[in-house]
């Protein structure tokens, strides 16, 4: 998944150090992550750990900054399946730009107790699923702000878990705390102070000492008082000030005291932990207190009338007690906050919004124009969706609307020129896939390459993942051209390349490129009816050279059909087709099929002796039903597949007539092998890309 996480700053505090610990868990897991924020000390750390770093004025709520923000983060959610924020500002930002359908999903993270109060509570933007860090939080949530309870989840904060505990010392008791130092704080710091002061009044000579990691607005008051209890008793109070290695520093004490994302990552390094708040404290988080404590996130609450002073020296005088409550804490941690765990709760969040809000996979071709081939090869792409993704709604792009058709079961169609009705699939879709031949040319027409650039383009702004499934490249005439194969290309995140020339031309491009097979290779593939006495000729226009062409496979087909005494058949696998295979058929004294249709075309293919193929779909059919095929290699991708199915090419020229007829004689006596077992890569690449792992 590709994942935006929008949060106010990115300075020293807990809501911040679970930005950058969840950020990176994600990363290590797979997914590709990006921060927006104001910015601050733990952007280099975010930095090494692989998240890009986008800066935004989230620090700010004027209309300017919110404006600014707005741009940057529009810019950045570009492409990603979920926006996931932290804090209100970031969440009132992104519930203006959710009201672009284009704008991705939405997930929030509630650190704590929200004011309800207007203005502030009426902003208050929660998303498409909300994340509680505790279970008092959740009931929070549903209580006063009424939000549904299925729309809430609880994961807690995460730490990372040291491989092994720690070895406490034989004597002594250096406690720590980790907090920003504000006014709100700062009594809850003091009383740990005192607590230390008064414990090392009644243990003289004991190495017993209060470090205090943060800083903040009343950094000084704090140095006054540090300074006061150090004058009584000196080096019982050291002011660490902040740091951005909170997690690891940690370890170098015994004692932590406090509450909250810091109580979390001290359990983690293995100390016995203390709970503390300005509401009271919780004495050793221990088996018997743990249950109630994890409800609200490691904050004691008023009821909790524990001595701090109490609850210190007992882990001073008993080295057992302290060796205990330090590993039960790290088992606490391991098993409730384990930041692996929790970004796979993370990750299963995000795929619930995503499956809830988009699971349509948007086929992009030339579909529901009459031609065998391109109908063969949405009917099997969209059976593989099925089979790979049973809940993926499938639109097809298509010339005609045929949604009666029972071709179409499973498929919604999609009129190429109702703008609306494609931006609506679009919203609804997960995945765009260019699957209807090779899309990515201009010899055809100038114009089909502009409409196709332009709905890939469009697909990449509604933050749909894009890929090519058993398509070609070119031919491409001219620079302009080969600027939209490049860019579409490169910003391709899968293609399948059913030709050599096309795969080697995409890889220079595309970073995940694979060589695979045309699609239609395997509809309705069987064995041939060995009892057939005709033989398909299957004509198109060949632009420059058809009257010509047309004249000599007419004068090659009279021939084989005497030499060998098989009918020759006419075969229309377009309905564009028909008029020409018609007439050829009337000059021959030949039979003609309407084989726009692909299960007629598989059918009638499968019962001949042989094809004569210029449309390339007829060699297609062909080599699915083990029928031995000449081809005409109008274009390079007929010559390219014909090599690959160890058919004869031929070109159009004048010499058309004779080497044909030697060709199909010569053809006649064999057997093309059995198909190889279906490429798997662009199903498989399909499934990655579909479930956003």
């Amino acid at each position: 998944m590709k994942i935006l996480i929008c949060t106010t700053r990115m300075g020293i505090g807990g809501a911040e150090t679970h930005v950058l610990t969840l950020s990176s868990g994600l990363v290590e897991s797979g997914q590709r992550v990006a921060v927006v924020s104001a910015g601050g000390a733990l952007v280099p750390e975010l930095e090494k750990k692989g998240v890009r770093h986008v800066s935004a004025p989230l620090d700010k709520k004027d209309p300017l900054s919110l404006l600014r923000s707005a741009t940057v983060i529009r810019k950045a959610a570009r492409g990603c399946d979920i926006v996931h924020v932290h804090g209100r500002i970031p969440s009132l930002v992104c519930a203006m730009l959710s009201r672009d359908p284009a704008f991705p999903a939405v997930v929030s993270t509630a650190h704590g107790f929200y004011d309800p109060a207007p203005p502030k509570g009426n902003l208050t933007f929660w998303g498409e699923r909300t994340v509680a860090v505790s279970e008092k939080v959740a009931d929070y949530l549903t209580g006063v702000y009424r939000l549904p309870r299925d729309r809430v989840e609880v994961i807690r904060n995460g730490a990372e878990i040291p491989e092994t505990g720690r070895v406490f010392p034989p004597d002594g008791l250096r406690c720590a705390v980790c907090s920003r130092v504000d006014p709100d704080t700062l009594p809850v710091i003091l009383r740990a102070a005192g607590a230390v002061r008064e414990l090392r009044a009644a243990h003289p000579g004991e190495n017993i000492s209060l470090t205090v990691i943060g800083s903040g607005k009343s950094v000084r008051e704090l140095e006054k008082a540090a300074a006061a209890a150090n004058a009584d008793s000196p080096g019982s109070v050291i002011l660490a000030g902040a740091r951005t290695d909170s997690a690891s520093y940690l370890s170098g004490y015994d004692v932590f005291i406090g509450q909250s994302r810091s109580a979390i990552e001290a359990a983690a390094a293995g100390l016995a932990v203390v709970t503390l708040s300005d509401a009271g404290c919780g004495g050793i988080l221990s088996p018997e207190n743990a249950e109630r404590l994890l409800r609200n996130n490691l904050i004691p609450e008023e009821s909790d009338k524990i001595s701090l002073f109490s609850s210190l020296e007992e882990l001073l005088c008993d080295r057992g007690l302290l060796c205990r409550s330090g590993g039960f804490a790290r088992e606490f941690a391991g098993e409730n906050c384990d930041i692996r765990n929790i970004c796979r709760q993370i990750e299963q969040t995000y795929r619930a919004v995503l499956d809830g809000r988009r699971r349509g996979v948007f086929l992009c071709g030339y579909f529901g124009a009459f031609n065998a081939g391109d109908e063969a090869t949405l009917r099997c792409v969209a059976d593989e969706i099925k089979k790979r993704a049973p809940k993926a709604k499938v639109y097809a792009l298509t010339r005609t609307v045929r949604s009666a058709d029972p071709f179409y079961s499973g498929i919604t169609p999609v009129f190429r020129f109702d703008l609306t009705a494609i931006r609506a699939a679009l919203r609804d879709s997960r995945l765009f896939v260019l699957c209807g031949g090779s899309l990515i040319q201009n010899v055809t027409s100038s114009r089909s390459l502009e409409y196709y650039r332009r709905l890939f383009s469009l697909a990449g702004k509604y933050g749909c993942r894009r890929m090519i499934w058993g398509g070609g490249i070119g031919p491409l005439r001219g620079k302009r051209a080969e600027r939209v194969a490049v860019g579409m290309l490169s910003d391709c995140d899968y293609a399948g390349l059913r030709d050599p020339d096309s795969f080697a031309y995409a890889s220079r491009f595309c970073e995940n490129c694979r060589p695979t097979s045309d699609p239609a290779l395997f509809f309705s593939a069987s064995e041939r009816k060995t009892d057939g006495v005709y033989f398909i000729i299957s004509l198109r226009r060949i632009k420059g050279k058809n009257s010509a062409a047309v004249k000599n496979i007419s004068d090659a087909v009279k021939e084989i059909s005497e030499k060998t005494g098989l009918t020759p058949r006419f075969a229309a696998l377009c309905r564009a087709d028909a008029g020409i295979c018609r007439r050829a058929a009337k000059s021959c004294g030949a039979g003609f099929a309407d084989c726009s249709d692909p299960f007629a075309a598989a059918s009638v293919i499968r019962g001949a002796r042989l094809v004569i193929a210029v449309r390339l779909h007829a060699s297609v059919f062909a080599r699915s039903a083990r029928v031995p095929a000449v081809c005409v290699s109008y274009d390079p991708k007929v010559a390219a597949f014909a090599a690959s199915a160890g058919y004869e090419a031929l070109d159009p020229d004048e010499t058309l007539r004779r080497r044909l007829a030697d060709a199909a004689l010569k053809a006649l006596g064999t057997v093309p092998p059995p198909l190889p077992a279906a490429e798997p890569t662009d199903a498989d690449a399909f499934e990655k890309l579909y479930a956003l792992r």
